[in-house]
């Protein structure tokens, strides 16, 4: 986050300056910071309560699906010994089993699934995207930077 000090002190009174002119710029700063916090918090408020709208309305379609056999306790305890004796066909016996349940799965889901699954999404994009380190800032990813690369 870049603090805009430049801008802050111009928006001080010109008057001559006072002693206290410090402490009115961090109590400004911090009511701004705050402001951002507060604000960040709202957001992730909304996000969750998307994410547990999505899953509710996932949920339906995804009980009436068939549970894969890797879905139980008896095949899971299975499906590690497997994986102890012969790695590779265990790996593909599950991606196989769950590429078929999804593809059953997708063809039941409807539109309350769609909705679920977009209500899911979107918050987790965006919770990425806030991760992710802004470009503007990345020594690499500057224009002149760039261009200055292509130019040698």
């Amino acid at each position: 986050m870049a603090d805009r000090l430049d801008e802050l002190l111009r928006s001080l009174p010109v008057e001559a300056m006072s002693s206290d002119l410090p402490a009115r710029i961090l109590l400004q700063l911090q009511t701004r910071r705050s402001r951002e916090r507060r604000a960040q918090r709202m957001l992730d408020i909304a996000l969750i309560g998307m994410v547990l709208l999505g899953i509710a309305a996932l949920a339906p379609q995804i009980s009436g699906a068939a549970v894969p056999s890797l879905g139980t306790l008896e095949g899971s305890a299975d499906w590690v010994g497997q994986l102890g004796t012969a790695p590779a066909p265990a790996v593909w016996t599950a991606l196989t089993e769950a590429f078929e349940w999804t593809a059953a799965l997708a063809g039941s889901i409807g539109v309350e699934g769609l909705l679920g699954l977009t209500l899911l999404t979107l918050p987790l994009f965006i919770w990425l995207w806030r991760v992710m380190p802004d470009r503007a800032s990345a020594p690499g990813w500057q224009r002149s930077t760039l261009e200055e690369g292509a130019a040698a």
